[in-house]
């Protein structure tokens, strides 16, 4: 009988001062001191920190019961006075907490700690569950004795909150034994390890009353507690009424597989989400209660045998009435992995192609199929509304993949219109369906014997809460020609701006320059700086008056900014409802906002608007769609911001004057022109509403020419097809490819592969998302997706192979060897030297990132900055050093973007 016996008592040290997202970059007090670590128990010891009376701070001892430590309250703090010349951002802060962890012999168990970001046992880091999903483990293997647990706690004010005294920290630590059923198998079906009510974590959509499945795609998350890779080989599905009662259950003939062809791999302690496809082949009617069963036929490979398993999971399914309230649906996303969304119908199904659809999207911790949230909107009388995940209830802020979700989730919607055949009857002298019941076998009656549509997926409603409401901000700026309005409910401007920035440690070590430039890294989602963009689109902001969580200051400066745009004072106004806080169960749903969402999906596709001269703004086009018809697709420089300013100078006559821009297209949004003159260059066309027209700088010869858009751009030159940041790692339209050295041995190999790990359980963890972790010189799948992908190189200089053919056949400024890195000119051979870097791929449609180091620490540090969650200062490159621990960015020694011939720039 094993035995994990984890001390109730926790040695306390803190608060420290951390900017908001600081922690990554190290900035650790302690560090200066020999780290938290190295720094033994002492009632007598203290320790500098301007947060506490004194300027010192010393050890205190706290006891955790049933693995809860805290909420944590740090006395000789006064926060309130802090707050007046440093706001909330003063409240951000870390503390660390350490106890013992005894073994009584070599043990193989999973652990996680849920309310921070990281962890350590002994020195090895592990990330934690800041938000508290639940819905992963660490599969853990240690030896016998008495081993060190250290936390570092962060109390961060997007998650508890600002403004509320003491800001507190806790946490709590998951322990559980690992059965040897489980580790002969090999391969577990994960649930919430926070909850006994959920007995699996299975995905499949909702069953309609009377109608069948809204999806052909479920999917299944599985854990390889085993020591080889494990192959999931087939997937079957078996579904059984469970209502018959005495007559005992009813097997439904179904057709199942993996969606993949491909055998998915999971690396030993890796997670992933495995998708499969299934169908009912005859039809369900009357049932009450369903039971899904899924057979798993697994395949575990070692030395000596090939093991074949079978792993049964099961999920019971209630039927919805879907006429009534919002049902879940299933898709295939962006990067091929299974997600839903939650729709709910309009009163009347017709067939009007031109209507718009509701996009919705949810406040931070908010679970898309929450039913306060699908609920807070009224069901319209034309139009569907879509509830997208945006992958996990934090996502990305509505950026990078959670946008990609929700634009996924929209053009998925109409998949599910084969499924709902309804039986209607028409109305005298109307187009109009009035649903009057459903059936499986149902005939249409509609008078025109017309298919009923969801209507149309380029003209929608952007409508949001909270960080919902900053996301319809963003997507109305970003993407505005995909919209007809936008309803922004308590939407902050910029993450920056929400918990301020200004407070950082770094800060007080590095040049304002390379802040300047480490903060270009996230300037794409400056709402603000993109106003220009959403210029006559129709905008009702919302908010409370007495908001305390998004204060109303952010939306009446939104509403400032866009009145400046329009030149017009009273283009916009804010609807502030006196008495309201942060949310009530009508911000989305009076007869306000009804009333502007009936006036705009009233609004026909005939109903253009007159000509007003606007201006494109743009920082990263890969992030930005097009802005009445114009669309960025390369920066003279990138990463500074771009501008098109169009004016009509006559009837069809159109002037556009560019500024750092050297390629967009003109789609046929703009309509009609037979005279365009770019930056003084005159083009005669005569129309543009069929097709697309690309126009790039010729350094040449004239400064503006009409190209082919299959030939461009050349090899060897970036678009936005290639730019980065870092960040786009999670938009890679496959499984994030994570390449480890394969000839290391000892500790070096087991550091390749613990950071592998890591990498694959954040990806899981906050998106959801799927990861393949391969040696160097195994080879890559073959994908037929012609969207970008991204393959991380894990290794010291040298070690591994993919990454060194990779350099020798693509345009790289980057250089390594064993005693130094290269960057452009510069070479930085301090020991301890990390390098995190975006690269070219072997493919146009590719890109690779290198993350590697002159030693083991340098290479840690380097992996600590590949962008976890939203609101990272990572740029394209940066070169990190030992001081970084201990100052943060002050001890980033090298960093920027690259040019359109991949040449680097910065500092």
């Amino acid at each position: 009988m094993v035995n994990l016996t984890l001390s109730k008592t926790w040695q306390i040290l803190g608060p420290f001062s951390i900017g908001m997202r600081e922690q990554d970059f190290g900035s650790d007090p302690l560090e200066a001191y020999g780290g938290f670590y190295r720094l033994p128990y002492s009632e007598q010891a203290k320790y500098p920190s301007e947060l506490v009376e004194g300027g010192l701070v010393s050890w205190s001892s706290v006891e955790a019961i049933e693995g809860q430590v805290g909420p944590i309250n740090f006395p000789h703090v006064r926060w309130q006075e802090n707050t007046v010349p440093f706001g909330w951002s003063i409240e951000q802060y870390q503390a660390w907490a350490r106890t013992v962890l005894v073994l009584d012999q070599p043990t193989t168990f999973l652990m996680q700690v849920k309310g921070v970001s990281e962890f350590y046992i002994n020195t090895t880091r592990y990330s934690g569950d800041c938000y508290g999903y639940g819905t992963i483990r660490h599969v853990i293997r240690l030896e016998k004795g008495l081993h060190m647990i250290q936390v570092r706690m962060i109390h961060d004010v997007r998650v508890n909150g600002g403004g509320h005294y003491p800001p507190q920290c806790s946490f709590r630590v998951f322990l559980d034994k690992i059965e040897n059923s489980e580790l002969d198998g090999g391969v577990v079906c994960l649930k919430d390890y926070t909850s006994l009510e959920v007995e699996h974590d299975i995905l499949v959509p909702s069953y309609l009353a009377d109608l069948g499945f809204a999806g052909q795609y479920g999917s299944v998350s599985l854990q390889n507690y085993g020591l080889s890779p494990l192959r999931i080989k087939s997937i079957t599905v078996q579904l059984t009424r469970d209502d018959q009662g005495l007559n005992g259950q009813e097997e439904c003939e179904t057709v199942s597989g993996l969606i993949d062809s491909k055998s998915v791999i999971i690396a030993p302690g890796q997670a992933c989400s495995v998708g499969f496809s299934f169908y009912l082949k005859t039809p369900v009617a009357d049932v009450t209660d369903l039971k899904m069963a899924l057979l798993i036929q697994t395949v575990m490979e070692t030395q000596t045998a090939e093991k074949i398993s079978m792993l049964v999971a099961t999920v019971n399914i209630k039927p919805v009435d879907w006429t009534n309230s919002a049902f879940c649906y299933t898709f295939t996303d962006y990067d091929g992995t299974v997600q839903y969304a939650m729709a709910k119908k309009p009163r009347i199904l017709d067939t009007d192609p031109t209507k718009p659809i509701l996009l919705a999207l949810h406040g931070a911790g908010v679970q898309a199929n929450s039913e306060f949230w699908t609920e807070s909107i009224r069901t319209q009388q034309n139009s569907w509304i879509v509830f997208p995940t945006g992958r996990t209830p934090w996502g990305y802020d509505w950026h990078g993949p959670s946008m990609k979700n929700a634009f996924k989730a929209l053009e998925s919607l109409s998949s599910i219109k084969d499924l709902i055949t309804p039986v209607n009857t028409s109305i005298d002298n109307s187009d109009d369906w009035v649903l009057v019941s459903t059936s499986l076998q149902g005939n249409q009656t509609h008078k025109d014997k017309e298919v009923w549509v969801v209507g149309d997926v380029n003209r929608v409603i952007y409508i949001g809460h909270s960080n919902g409401g900053q996301g319809a901000w963003y997507l109305g700026s970003h993407y505005p020609d995909k919209a007809i309005a936008v309803v922004p409910a308590a939407g902050y401007i910029k993450i920056q701006d929400y918990v301020s920035y200004a407070n950082w440690n770094g800060s007080s070590y590095a040049d304002p320059l390379l802040r300047g430039l480490l903060e270009c890294a996230i300037a794409e989602y400056n709402n603000d700086l993109h106003l220009s963009n959403m210029r006559g689109l129709a905008v009702l902001p919302r908010v409370g008056s007495e908001d305390d969580n998004v204060p109303p200051l952010h939306t009446r400066k939104y509403c400032r900014l866009l009145n400046e745009v329009a030149k017009d004072p009273c283009a916009i106004s804010v609807s502030e409802v006196p008495e309201k806080g942060h949310w009530w169960s009508s911000v989305l749903d009076d007869d306000i906002i009804q009333k502007f969402l009936d006036q705009q999906i009233q609004k026909g596709t005939k109903d253009v608007p007159d000509w007003k001269d606007f201006m494109v703004s743009v920082i990263n086009p890969a992030g930005t769609g097009s802005v009445r018809g114009i669309e960025v697709e390369q920066l003279d420089i990138p990463f500074r911001l771009g501008k098109i300013k169009a004016s009509k100078l006559a009837s069809h006559q159109i002037s556009l004057k560019t500024v750092n821009v050297s390629a967009f297209k003109i789609h046929p949004w703009l309509g009609t022109w037979t005279e365009l003159v770019v930056d003084g260059q005159v083009f005669y066309y005569a129309d543009t509403t069929t097709d697309s027209v690309l126009f790039v700088k010729d350094y040449k010869g004239s400064p503006w020419k009409i190209v082919d858009q299959v030939s461009w751009p050349p090899s060897g030159i970036r678009s936005k097809a290639t730019y980065g940041p870092i960040h786009r790692m999670y938009e890679s339209s496959r499984p994030l490819i994570i390449r480890v050295p394969s000839d290391v041995r000892g500790s070096l190999k087991m550091i390749f592969k613990h950071t592998a790990l890591q990498l694959s359980h954040d990806w899981y963890l906050y998106g959801r998302g799927n990861t393949l972790i391969i040696g160097d010189q195994e080879e890559v799948p073959v994908t037929e997706s012609c969207e970008l992908s991204f393959q991380i190189y894990l290794g010291l200089p040298s070690q591994n192979r993919a990454l060194r053919c990779l350099l020798d056949r693509v345009p790289s400024d980057i250089s390594l060897t064993e005693t130094s890195i290269g960057v452009g000119q510069r070479t930085f051979d301090e020991p301890g030297t990390g390098i995190l870097s975006l690269v070219p791929g072997v493919h146009s449609n590719e890109l690779g990132i290198l993350v590697a180091g002159l030693d083991v620490a340098g290479f840690d540090a380097a992996c600590r900055l590949l962008p976890r969650r939203t609101g990272m200062l990572v740029p394209e490159w940066i070169i990190t050093t030992p001081e970084t621990r201990s100052k943060g960015i002050g001890g980033i020694v090298g960093g920027g973007y690259y040019d359109n011939r991949w040449r680097s720039f910065g500092y």
